[in-house]
């Protein structure tokens, strides 16, 4: 009763644990480091299978120290993991080398006496894989806890991998949604710019004569100011705010003047000015 207690009580924790995974990472990170100490492992890692590629990756680790030679990954078949995961069973190794791997702490380091997969499945269908080294066999309720926990696991894994995947469509229609807006003002820009172009074109082709009266060596009794511009462009069709005329100065020089007239941060005309002699 006592090892039954305990079992439901171990699983409701580490539930509750796997419930507040973000990532796979995450969840992976939360399922050892509570799941581990209480079985009294040492070392563990959580992969992850991934169909399309037909491996399985490592994506949370407990206790493991990386080496040069430590895979990130396994086919199905490989290894223990891989043995794991093409049989659906529980692998034990046991009497392991010493140089197999070391289970280390502050003070000091020993091997495993065994190492252990378990496969996470749903159903028939593989979804990771559990391995972990311990410096000794699993207790009776130990073994319990495991039977008892990874179908839990299994199905908070489905649902966070759900969970996920809707996040990434809903990312990935956001993404699409912004890129036809996106697309939709550069084109409401393109179609604006061209607008203007053809209004510069227009512009361009008209001249504007400026009759002024003149005085004594030239000198203009009437200057032509940019709202002249602009009233004869009115004149002409093309209505246009007076202070788009880039004129530093009126003009007051009899002859031909180029006007520029800024239409758009892209689009500037040039009107043919010529201020003449009246009369």
């Amino acid at each position: 009763m006592d090892q039954q207690r305990w079992v439901k009580a171990s699983v409701s924790e580490l539930t509750g644990g796997l419930q507040g995974g973000r990532s796979l990472a995450e969840f992976g990170d939360r399922l050892l480091s509570g799941l581990v100490p209480m079985v009294g492992g040492g070392v563990a890692s959580f992969y992850l299978f991934d169909e399309t590629q037909g491996r399985l990756r490592r994506v949370s680790a407990y206790g493991l120290v990386e080496t040069a030679g430590s895979p990130g990954s396994f086919k199905v078949g490989e290894g223990l993991v891989g043995e794991c995961a093409r049989g659906l069973g529980v692998v034990t190794l046991t009497n392991l080398p010493a140089n197999y791997l070391q289970i280390a702490s502050g003070v000091g380091h020993a091997p495993p006496v065994q190492t252990t997969a378990f496969p996470v499945r749903s159903k028939d269908a593989l979804l990771g894989v559990l391995e972990v080294a311990s410096l000794r066999p699993f207790s009776e309720r130990e073994q319990a806890l495991f039977a008892e926990v990874l179908p839990v696991v299994a199905m908070s894994l489905e649902i966070l991998q759900r969970n996920l995947h809707t996040q990434e469509l809903l990312r990935q229609t956001q993404a699409q949604a912004d890129q036809l807006a996106e697309q939709a003002e550069e084109l409401a820009a393109a179609k604006e710019k061209a607008e203007f172009e053809g209004v510069a074109q227009r512009i361009a082709s008209l001249r504007f004569i400026a009759p002024r009266k003149v005085g004594e060596h030239d000198v203009l009794y009437g200057s032509v100011t940019s709202g002249d511009v602009a009233e004869f462009l009115k004149n002409k069709g093309v209505e246009i705010d007076k202070r788009k005329v880039l004129l530093d100065e009126p003009v007051k020089k009899l002859g031909e003047h180029d006007v520029r007239i800024k239409l758009h941060p892209e689009v500037t005309a040039t009107l043919k000015l010529l201020v003449s002699k009246e009369g």
